[in-house]
Parts: structure tokens; sequence; C-alpha cells
């Protein structure tokens, strides 16, 4: 029975040792698609992230999660008689989509004990699409000539929500005993492809289930953090 009592007071007293921190976080995201639809490859776009977060930290170890506005796209170049027949113009243009989720990262993650200190985390995020949009050439009905960009919205092609895993390292300083500033940089990949089906409408059924787009992402974040 002390053997218990035992147990449960250093439990106790170790739920009472950590500290609980919340954070404000900006970053900016080197943002793309990995895939095999495209016989032109995509490139990257650059988006605000930001959000807030929550830390329980024990000792050098911690757990948190934090809820993210998480913004991401590609470009790439496409030819005008891929996207519709009234010309027979060959020249290629650039076409863009952008994506808007809400995130919701969950983590473990290792943090030294300086003042000037380093950190590293991994984790999961779950993501709800808010909406999603592709810009593309669109002619100008006076003059014929590919000048104009029509917004499509492709939210309806788009599955509802993505998974994704991430690994961050960065490292910070602490100002005070109650605030610190950080600097991290997270590489994000999602495991499953964001379209629906019918996105490779236009291709072989038999070949659909090859073919797949996967976010990634390359983000450098600013937080600040304040223990309660």
């Amino acid at each position: 029975m002390f053997r218990y009592f035992l147990i449960i007071c250093s439990l106790l007293t170790h739920v009472c040792i950590a500290q609980n921190t919340i954070g404000i976080k900006c970053g900016y995201a080197q943002t793309y698609v990995r895939n095999n639809a495209f016989f032109i490859p995509a490139t990257p776009i650059y988006r605000l992230q930001y959000g807030i977060s929550y830390t329980r930290q024990f000792k050098r170890f911690n757990y948190g999660l934090e809820i993210l506005s998480d913004n991401r796209g590609f470009t790439r170049d496409n030819y005008v008689n891929n996207l519709t027949p009234i010309l027979e113009d060959t020249n290629m243009y650039p076409q863009k989509a952008i994506y808007s989720y809400v995130s919701l990262p969950i983590f473990i993650g290792y943090k030294s004990k300086q003042r000037l200190y380093y950190s590293g985390k991994i984790g999961y995020s779950y993501s709800v699409l808010l909406h999603a949009i592709t810009y593309k050439p669109l002619a100008d009905k006076n003059t014929g000539l590919y000048s104009i960009d029509s917004s499509v919205n492709i939210t309806h092609d788009i599955n509802r929500n993505d998974h994704s895993w991430f690994l961050e390292i960065g490292g910070g300083y602490k100002i005070t005993p109650k605030f610190e500033l950080s600097v991290l940089f997270r590489n994000n990949r999602s495991f499953i492809s964001h379209p629906k089906d019918n996105f490779y409408s236009y291709f072989d059924k038999s070949k659909q289930s090859w073919f797949f787009l996967k976010h990634r992402m390359f983000i450098l974040f600013l937080e600040i953090n304040y223990t309660l």
C-alpha cells in the first residue's frame, strides 16, 4: 500500500513541475506538390502561415498542439489549348492553385534547458479544407489574346481532409523567465493525395489510381511564447 502511495506522490510531483506555455507563431512557407500527374513540373509559391500553440514542458521533453491558418499552393506552366479549345495557341502560360486549410498539428519534442536553447519536434497534422481556387489564362473576348486570369473554385474537386507528418528544428532565447522568442524550421509532408478521383477524369480510368498530388511545405516560423 505504501508503495502505491509513493507512486501517486511521484506522479503528482511530476505533474506539478510541468510548465504550461502558450505561443503565437507566424511563418513564411515555400509550398508546392509532389506529383506524378503533370507532364510539366510544378513550381513552389510562398504563403503565410500563422496561429497559436500550447506546450506542456516536462524538464527537457514536451508535447503540445497548435491551431494554424494553413495556406498552400503551387504554380505550373500549361498550354492554353489544354485549358480551352478557343484558340490553337501553343504558348505556355502560368497556372496557379491556392488551397486554404485550418490545421491542427500535435507533437512531441525536446528543448534544452539553457537560456539560449535548441529544440526539435516531430508530429502529425490534421487539416480541414476551407476553399481551393485555381487561376488560369482566359481569352479576352475583344482581342482573342490570353491576358486575363480566370479564377475557378475547385473546392468540390479536393478532398475535405488532409493528413501529414512534420519534423521541426530550431532554437530560441529566454528573454525573461516568462517570455521567450524562437526561430523554427519545419518540413511538412502530406501522405495522402489531395484531389478527388474526378480530378483525373481526362486520363484513362485504368491509370487514375497511379496519379497523386501531395502537399509539401518548408516553413520558417517566428514564435513568441509565454509561460503560465
